[in-house]
């Protein structure tokens, strides 16, 4: 039954008391408004509590962070790690091993010069990982000490070829090995004039200089 056809037939009660029935629905009406009031002021506050909350709690992270934003803190993070891997002696992971092995082995037998300067106080350390990468590829390892580098690599790790603008494909394997293992490298002339064998090329560890 809808509400039209319920006050059809309560009509002739209504009628009877209009003022009772119309203070009564004022009534109805009061207490509806308090009790959506109230909820509604209830949420209000919870809302405000939680606002506040994470206000506060956004203010303390600020200030343990100096009032530095979040990219300011994630910049000064990568900051301090990158200062602590150049602390760090270099080395190849067995991951980067693998890459590179993966890559050399195409070219077994041949011949690489890794040259480690010994005032460097990491290179014989990487020339060491070099060394044991090129040899599991079954390359021809020569890995002699040096002094006073001359055109020293910034990088620290010098790649030195004859013509570096027309590589063979035994320096462009090189190439893609180091690449692979994700090292920074300089690809440099140097003409190989002085060696006692034929090598593809002669790889120099220094002291890196650009970071």
């Amino acid at each position: 039954m809808d509400i039209v056809s319920i006050l059809k037939n309560e009509w002739s009660v209504i009628s009877q008391a209009p003022i009772s029935i119309f203070l009564i629905t004022i009534g109805v009406g009061i207490l509806i408004w308090r009790f959506a009031s109230h909820t509604y002021s209830n949420r209000l506050e919870d809302a405000n509590s939680k606002m506040d909350l994470l206000t506060t709690e956004l203010n303390n992270y600020k200030d343990k962070l100096g009032g530095a934003t979040p990219d300011d803190a994630k910049a000064r993070l990568d900051e301090l790690e990158a200062k602590i891997i150049q602390l760090e002696p270099r080395k190849i992971s067995a991951k980067q091993r693998e890459l590179m092995m993966t890559i050399l082995r195409s070219h077994s037998g041949e011949s690489i010069i890794i040259a480690a300067d010994a005032a460097s106080p990491d290179a014989q350390h990487l020339q060491k990982g070099l060394e044991t990468t090129f040899r599991r590829s079954d390359w021809n390892v020569i890995t002699p000490m040096i002094m006073g580098v001359v055109n020293s690599p910034p990088t620290g790790i010098g790649f030195g070829v004859p013509d570096p603008v027309n590589l063979t494909v035994e320096q462009s394997n090189i190439i893609e090995a180091l690449n692979a293992a994700n090292l920074d490298f300089d690809l440099q002339k140097n003409p190989l004039s002085q060696r006692p064998t034929e090598s593809v090329g002669e790889i120099t560890l220094t002291t890196r200089t650009d970071a």
